[in-house]
């Protein structure tokens, strides 16, 4: 991470009482940023995950999670784009500005793409209107109350991502498909991350039945179905990688169908 994000962000956690990080609920653990939390804590400042997307996987995969972070800190499933669970998370933060007996500002932090804005979104959709910005703030910081104990710090900024590796970027929705150097290979990956997950949610999402297991076979048999072909009837694995991608990247292959 660069030098001036750290900055940026070591303002808003000496901010905020309460850090919020926003979580994939399809690969949480790859949506972590161990270097984020341990600023948080190291500030001594409260940490609550929001497991964003839960609607678009298996309940097992969101378990495991809320097992592994219970003992960081405070756990909350939702779907921001559904608007479920956003009462939940509004009861924790109530709660904790009750206790803490003072009025709060919560901060929301989490890689691109995780549902960060949609998740500010939802939780200010009946916020008052916003506190004017007080002095010594950064140009375009603002605070927006939710309630009588909690302020949000609106636009903290966005944990970069600086991986190279093109799978996860695609895995993440970071990187579309048309900018994917190898979408034959990133497609392939993918294949293999959701047969081990739910072996039917790709035909279920391309609306077909798949029969085969190994990847390379599932794709190839894919692209024979929609019929993605190049010359001599030969599956067109670039054109139908390029498409699984997407449609993973847009929530139609769902781990939880």
């Amino acid at each position: 991470m660069t030098k001036s994000f750290w900055a940026s962000f070591h303002e808003v956690v000496e901010e905020a009482d309460l850090v919020i990080e926003v979580l994939d609920a399809r690969f949480p653990e790859l949506t972590r940023n161990t270097s984020i939390e341990n600023l948080v804590k190291a500030n001594n400042k409260v940490l609550v995950f929001v497991i964003n997307k839960s609607d678009l996987t298996n309940l097992e995969i969101v378990k495991t999670a809320k097992r592994e972070l219970d003992t960081l800190g405070s756990v909350v499933f939702l779907s921001a784009q559904k608007r479920k669970g956003i009462a939940r998370l509004h009861k924790v933060l109530r709660s904790f500005g009750e206790q803490a007996k003072k009025e709060i500002r919560v901060a929301v932090v989490g890689y691109p793409n995780v549902g960060k804005s949609s998740l500010i979104n939802a939780l200010t959709v009946r916020a008052s209107a916003r506190v004017s910005p007080k002095s010594g703030y950064t140009r375009g910081k603002q605070l927006i109350r939710l309630n009588d104990h909690v302020l949000l710090i609106d636009s903290p900024g966005i944990i970069p991502f600086y991986e190279k590796d093109e799978f996860l970027l695609a895995l993440i929705g970071a990187k579309s498909a048309e900018n994917i150097s190898d979408a034959e290979g990133i497609a392939l990956k993918l294949v293999q991350f959701i047969l081990a997950r739910n072996p039917k949610a790709i035909g279920k999402g391309f609306g077909v039945t798949l029969t085969k297991t190994e990847p390379i076979d599932c794709l190839e048999e894919l692209a024979r179905a929609k019929k993605k072909l190049i010359k001599h009837n030969e599956p067109d694995l670039d054109a139908i990688g390029k498409q699984l991608i997407t449609k993973w990247q847009n929530g139609e292959i769902r781990l939880n169908s």
